[in-house]
């Protein structure tokens, strides 16, 4: 993504981007990230290191608060 964040998706797998806003120079900074179903690697970018509040991860089961890291999820059907 455009703040070097990665997510690496499995097969048959599907996140859903409900918020990314990178705009450092304007102030703006924030994503939400809803995993669907199937697995996912995610490492955060710089958003997680700037405004580390501003990051929500969901899935059916958790919220996740990000403070810059590197996870693997499994979100089964």
């Amino acid at each position: 993504m455009k703040d070097d964040t990665r997510i690496s998706l499995g097969s048959d797998s599907e996140v859903r981007i409900d918020r990314y806003v990178y705009a450092p120079g304007e102030g703006g900074l924030g994503m939400v990230l809803k995993f669907v179903r199937g697995c996912a690697v995610y490492v955060s970018g710089r958003i997680a290191k700037m405004a580390p509040d501003s990051i929500r991860l969901e899935s059916p089961a958790a919220i996740i608060g990000v403070r810059g890291t590197t996870l693997a999820i499994r979100v089964d059907s």
